[in-house]
């Protein structure tokens, strides 16, 4: 008796390639056991210093952090809480490969470009409630035993964002290590708001970063190891962000922002308006939970805003047109409006 119709079986039968397999490992923050507790006043500060694993390359496209958010007994998650605010990336030698300030709000950009089945799919592990029902979920956003919570790094190269596997066996490990990642922790505010008029607070416990690792065998990387003998080189492209700040008067409709940026292979531009400071929200009700003035991340610019009734109003503060100068020339040629 098969388990398939034949109909359903494919002629063209995929043989293995044979000398290559996936594993998982958990690399722990250094200097800390599993059940340390991270907090944004102390021990704010996650490091991972990841290992030059023999004959193998990272997958990131199955990588991830992987955490405990805990908040106290009044505190509940923002929309979409992002608990970093900071990304730094460091080869072995100390060089500086990526630093990407105001991490939380890059990841809310790309979060907003998600389609809502997507949002609603991740819903679970990301503890992003904004595509499902608020009502059914509001309690499950103060939780003082914990949640498991999924992050996928926003990073050009140990991130989603990165094309290629990327080779650590045969990066130079000094130190004792490939890669060291540092993820610098938020501040209360801008991750929980209170359902009281107390300070609320969170914590991340049983921090890891799970990696898949893609390790060949040592016939195939003793062929790479003769090529990179001989002058080889393995090239690494990947792509990195950088946050240029400006504030904006108060004073007049009219607003301009230069940029100092020596980038030579620019491709992608976000603007996004938002307060210049924020304070820890009291008194949060499901009601309240996705109004403009509860959500820390909630951009200026549309027409529209949700307020603490629940009920949509006109915005007055939307963006009425817009045009980019690069030297001499604007793109587009005449404002958008």
């Amino acid at each position: 008796m098969e388990a398939i119709p034949r109909g359903l079986v494919s002629r063209d039968m995929i043989k293995m390639i044979p000398g290559i397999k996936c594993l998982r490992t958990n690399i722990l923050p250094s200097h800390h056991s599993g059940n340390h507790q991270f907090t944004s006043t102390a021990s704010n500060k996650l490091t991972f210093q990841i290992p030059s694993f023999p004959n193998s390359y990272i997958n990131t496209k199955r990588s991830f952090i992987r955490f405990v958010l805990k908040t106290s007994a009044n505190g509940v998650l923002v929309p979409q809480a992002n608990p970093f605010r900071r990304l730094l990336l460091k080869s072995s030698r100390g060089q500086v490969l990526e630093d990407i300030d105001n991490y939380d709000t890059l990841c809310r950009l790309f979060q907003n470009m998600k389609t809502k089945q997507t949002l609603e799919a991740e819903a679970v592990s990301t503890k992003d409630i904004r595509a499902v029902d608020v009502g059914k979920n509001f309690s499950k956003m103060t939780n003082v035993s914990g949640q498991l919570t999924k992050h996928t790094l926003q990073s050009g190269i140990l991130g989603d964002w990165q094309e290629y596997l990327v080779p650590v066996s045969s990066m130079v490990a000094s130190s004792g290590y490939a890669f060291q990642l540092e993820l610098f922790l938020n501040e209360d505010a801008k991750v929980v708001g209170s359902t009281n008029t107390n300070p609320a607070t969170y914590s991340l416990e049983e921090v890891s970063f799970d990696v898949e690792l893609v390790e060949v065998s040592d016939a195939i990387m003793a062929d790479i190891n003769s090529e990179l003998a001989n002058g080889a080189q393995i090239p690494l492209p990947y792509k990195s962000w950088r946050s240029h700040q400006t504030a904006l008067s108060g004073a007049g409709t009219e607003h301009k922002i230069d940029i100092s940026e020596s980038a030579m292979n620019l491709t992608n531009m976000y603007s996004v308006i938002m307060p210049q400071s924020w304070s820890q929200k009291q008194s949060v009700t499901n009601i309240k939970y996705l109004a403009k003035e509860f959500d820390p991340y909630s951009f200026y610019g549309g027409r529209k805003a949700l307020i603490a009734s629940g009920a949509f109003t006109d915005a007055t503060d939307y963006v009425n047109k817009y045009v980019w100068r690069y030297g001499s020339t604007y793109y587009p040629q005449s404002p958008e409006q």
